[in-house]
């Protein structure tokens, strides 16, 4: 990996929210398609991941019933109804004990659409082992914790701090993702 001046990086702390986050659905219908371009299947079903690193998140939601393309490379059009279908923010995050859980603070600087940068949202976490309950805008989600923190050199949260380019990297035990 080259390493990048522009670059810098904060190791994880152990802290019971960090880590990688799945939200468990309960999709009782679950179509699943052929994807020649990759000779596999994969299932039409709503995903939504976040994880959390050093004061840093980034989440991804993706539309039930999100199409793969017909073949390789995807057509624009094709690009476009996916990049339509699924959303991606990323920025800091605050936690703060309130009650039996946390109330979280998502302040985000890379977002899809310019006019979302710096909209905070609050939202509700109640956390116990793997599991946490998120409260959203009157409803309710379960996710499950599907790595901690890590401990590896690279496990926490990395941004870019030049003014030519804007990226965000965080890394948990097993996963990572990057905006």
């Amino acid at each position: 990996m080259r390493e990048n001046p522009t670059a810098r990086g904060r190791n994880s702390s152990s802290s019971s929210r960090q880590g990688f986050w799945q939200v468990v659905y309960d999709d009782i219908e679950v179509e699943i398609v052929r994807y020649r371009a990759l000779f596999t299947t994969i299932a039409l079903r709503r995903l939504g991941f976040s994880i959390y690193a050093d004061g840093q998140f980034i989440e991804i939601r993706a539309d039930a019933r999100r199409h793969p393309p017909a073949g390789w490379p995807a057509t624009d059009a094709e690009v476009i109804t996916n990049f339509r279908t699924a959303q991606a923010v990323g920025g800091k995050c605050e936690l703060r004990a309130a009650g039996l859980g946390f109330e979280v603070e998502h302040t985000p600087t890379i977002v899809q659409d310019p006019r979302d940068r710096g909209k905070t949202s609050i939202y509700s976490m109640q956390i116990s082992g793997d599991e946490a309950r998120v409260g959203r805008q009157g409803s309710g989600e379960v996710w499950r914790r599907l790595s901690g923190a890590g401990s590896s050199p690279l496990a926490g949260a990395w941004e870019s701090v030049g003014p030519n380019e804007r990226w965000l990297y965080l890394v948990s035990a097993g996963h990572f993702a990057v905006m």
